[in-house]
């Protein structure tokens, strides 16, 4: 999520190394202290925090940023953590994936990304494992959206068989992990990885790949998992 008409990518001129060069909004990508993603393998055992998830079979608008595909569902859905309810707004993929385990790494990793009344965000990270198809996975991995514009998917998706809720949790503090590299993201990343299958995979990262942002100093943040 971008909030800027700055032109930025994943390139040697226009990436991650140089984003905050590329639009004063952006200078938390460089200045920032809790960034995202991470290397997750830092975490330490914690009772879980309350997570419902209440999605819908839902039809979903997809859009081509050049970037990544974003797909924004028309009845949204809701994520209560900790007791606040975050509406969904937008699912997006990454491949490879943004957050990594020490030298493990997922093929991709889908956002679902949500914000609350109070305009707070709180991103759920699925892992996504690339495999033979097909996989609920694939009908937000593969792109529908022409370039630069935007698709119905065409049928309803079940975004709910989507989450793996009894997978456990990663959770900490961190930001946006495109530009302006936002903090006070509330992260909740989910240990087991989803099958996507191989063509739907392909086909995205021959449009978008690599589009992900490295790990981040994790500095004085405490990471949990349970």
């Amino acid at each position: 999520m971008a909030g800027t008409t700055a032109t930025w990518g994943y390139g040697a001129e226009d990436g991650p190394d140089q984003w905050a060069d590329l639009d004063p909004g952006f200078a938390r990508c460089r200045m920032g202290t809790r960034q995202s993603p991470i290397d997750l393998s830092v975490a330490v055992p914690a009772d879980r925090d309350a997570l419902s998830v209440r999605y819908h079979h839902d039809q979903l608008t997809a859009t081509d940023d050049g970037r990544t595909q974003h797909l924004t569902p028309q009845l949204g859905g809701v994520a209560t953590v900790g007791g606040v309810p975050f509406t969904l707004i937008d699912l997006h993929c990454h491949a490879p994936a943004e957050h990594v385990v020490g030298s493990m790494q997922a093929d991709a990793e889908a956002h679902f990304v949500h914000r609350s009344d109070a305009g707070d965000f709180a991103v759920i990270g699925v892992m996504l494992a690339r495999t033979t198809g097909p996989h609920p996975f694939d009908a937000v991995v593969e792109p529908v959206a022409p370039v630069g514009g935007s698709a119905s998917l065409g049928r309803l998706v079940d975004l709910q068989r989507m989450i793996p809720m009894a997978s456990r949790r990663y959770r900490y503090e961190g930001s946006l992990t495109t530009p302006p590299c936002s903090e006070g993201i509330r992260w909740i990343v989910l240990e087991d990885a989803q099958p996507v299958g191989a063509d739907a995979l392909d086909a995205f990262v021959s449009l978008y790949g690599p589009n992900n942002r490295p790990p981040q100093p994790l500095n004085d943040r405490v990471v949990t998992i349970g």
